[in-house]
């Protein structure tokens, strides 16, 4: 069975990071169609469906949890999956064959947790989803209501209770920092040049183009050198 995976995505990089506690495990497995001996993909107990040239998900029982109504799709991975449709509402752009794509995500029930209005997004991590439109990300719970609004130029997912982000200081200059999952910025706007997740209460953050590693209170534990 032939499927198309559609993979774009800004937040890959906060997995390099994470601590491997946070990293998605699946569980993938094989099974014989009877109907034309075809091998058959599950991923975490749920298969890959396709009707036309649109996509939907079963499982091994047969029973039915998304119809094909997706062009492209993932894999499920810690029981989410994520899942594009077109966005018909765009201006049509003459030098293209189809209309921009919109993502968003389902659970292995089939429920739409983020419908399809962002450009880009993450896995669920600590209760908080993270999302990109146009140049700024924020990010969503677990029903899908946008709780950090899109503020912040980049973000990575949350670990540790809060989540490494990029902000824009008077509208010229780029810095790290860090925000709860109520949004609230941590730092001081200018304390980092950059920052990366934190994991079992330290992070590695840059400043003075040189990188060292904080505790939660920011306080240097290995210097910038």
């Amino acid at each position: 069975m032939k499927k198309i995976l559609f993979t774009l995505s800004l937040f890959t990089l906060a997995a390099l990071f994470l601590p491997s506690s946070t990293l998605y495990a699946q569980s993938t497995y094989f099974a014989v169609d009877s109907t034309c001996g075809c091998d058959i993909l599950y991923t975490e107990g749920i298969q890959t469906t396709r009707e036309g040239n649109l996509y939907g998900f079963r499982r091994y029982d047969g029973t039915v949890i998304a119809e094909p109504i997706y062009p492209y799709v993932g894999q499920f991975k810690n029981g989410y999956c994520q899942v594009w449709l077109y966005d018909t509402a765009a201006p049509i752009d003459p030098s293209s064959s189809e209309p921009p794509l919109l993502t968003g995500l389902i659970d292995s029930t089939g429920r739409v947790v983020v419908p399809c209005r962002y450009d880009d997004l993450a896995l669920p991590s600590e209760g908080r989803i993270a999302v990109r439109k146009g140049n700024l990300c924020g990010f969503t719970d677990l029903q899908g209501q946008l709780v950090i609004p899109l503020l912040f130029p980049e973000v990575l997912s949350f670990s540790d209770g809060r989540a490494a982000v990029t902000t824009l200081v008077d509208s010229a200059f780029y810095f790290g920092n860090y925000i709860d999952t109520l949004g609230n910025l941590l730092f001081p706007p200018d304390r980092f040049q950059r920052t990366m997740p934190y994991a079992d209460g330290y992070a590695a953050a840059m400043r003075y183009e040189r990188w060292g590693i904080i505790d939660r209170d920011g306080n240097e534990i290995v210097p910038f050198a």
